[in-house]
């Protein structure tokens, strides 16, 4: 949760370096974004993340962190 919180302030970058990728172009961590209240006293926090297709479409993803 903390490496996810100091990379909302620099976005981490991930590209094919060897092998090009069908679908993907690039991903990028965006960062820690604010969660959704799981059980009555825990929220959960989201891993932000935005992919680049092929296509030039971009798509923006949450994973639950915990």
């Amino acid at each position: 949760m903390f490496y996810c919180s100091i990379v909302g302030d620099c976005p981490i970058v991930f590209t094919a370096s060897k092998l090009a990728l069908k679908y993907v172009t690039k991903v990028e961590l965006e960062g820690i974004q604010r969660g959704t209240k799981m059980g009555k006293w825990r929220t959960v926090p989201l891993a932000g993340w935005k992919l680049t297709l092929t296509d030039g479409s971009m798509h923006n993803w949450a994973f639950y962190m915990g």
